[in-house]
């Protein structure tokens, strides 16, 4: 089930959420330090994402991306972000987006992988908009994680993925994964709930609880298949095989004793 956009926004305005959300932006930000330049889209839900990088690029004195906006499914509702005046999201169909080939050198993805359907037009249409070599990161839910049993969170919907499903889905629609990260070490339960203890446990919870990790991270880069060799190695190719010996089947025999051979073909044979 997906969750509506209501609930998301209110997920994000109480105190797990925020912490959530520090949490996997601290780590975005670890992967695309500097996206000054560059052309950003989120998926999904991504405005408590996508803010946190813009305050990060004002922070770091870098002039910023080129273009952000946030993409939301119609399934899931639309809010605006960042304000009224000054909107930059789009309520859109994930099956066929709006937009065209190569437009983003980044695309994140949040509550959209696990409640996809159908999944593969998802992934068909964000490797289309993103640019040659440019990257996406995808934010899921852990299968044999804690966050994805607690449904008072949007973790908690739709298809929980493990590392090896994540990786694998994402290499088949030509998107092979470069880093994975796992994240959210202790359950959304109280006193966690308060988001105080999230961001002290995700240091040591790396090394030490990686079993209990709630949420993957996957970053991925877009895969193009190699040229198509030109006419001229083409030509080269049929004429070295055209110039390999042929052999001939022998020819088969006729039970009458007569030859298969036709008068024009049979070569004189002269007595001594």
């Amino acid at each position: 089930m997906r969750p509506d956009v209501i609930a998301l926004r209110n997920f994000y305005d109480r105190p797990l959420g925020r912490a959530t959300a520090d949490i996997l932006s601290q780590k975005i930000m670890g992967l695309w330090p500097d996206l000054s330049g560059q052309h950003v889209a989120g998926i999904g839900y991504t405005p408590p994402f996508l803010d946190r990088l813009l305050q990060h690029s004002v922070a770091q004195g870098q002039s910023g991306p080129a273009s952000l906006v946030a993409l939301m499914p119609a399934a899931q509702g639309v809010v605006h972000w960042p304000s009224p005046r000054c909107n930059a999201t789009a309520l859109v169909d994930e099956q066929d987006l709006p937009l065209p080939d190569g437009a983003f050198d980044r695309v994140i993805l949040v509550h959209a992988l696990e409640v996809a359907d159908p999944l593969r037009d998802l992934l068909r249409e964000v490797w289309r908009i993103l640019s040659p070599g440019g990257r996406m990161i995808a934010i899921v839910p852990r299968r044999r994680g804690l966050w994805s049993g607690f449904e008072q969170t949007p973790y908690g919907s739709g298809q929980p993925y493990s590392s090896q499903q994540l990786e694998a889905t994402l290499a088949n629609h030509l998107l092979p994964v470069c880093a994975l990260q796992r994240a959210l070490f202790l359950p959304p339960i109280l006193p966690f709930s308060r988001g105080r203890g999230l961001a002290l446990m995700e240091r040591p919870g790396a090394v030490l609880m990686q079993g209990l990790a709630g949420v993957l991270m996957v970053e991925a880069e877009k895969q193009i298949y190699r040229a198509v060799p030109s006419s001229t190695a083409a030509r080269e190719t049929f004429k070295s095989r055209a110039s390999r010996p042929h052999l001939v089947p022998p020819m088969a025999s006729r039970t009458d004793g007569q030859s298969n051979l036709k008068p024009a073909d049979r070569v004189p044979v002269r007595k001594p």
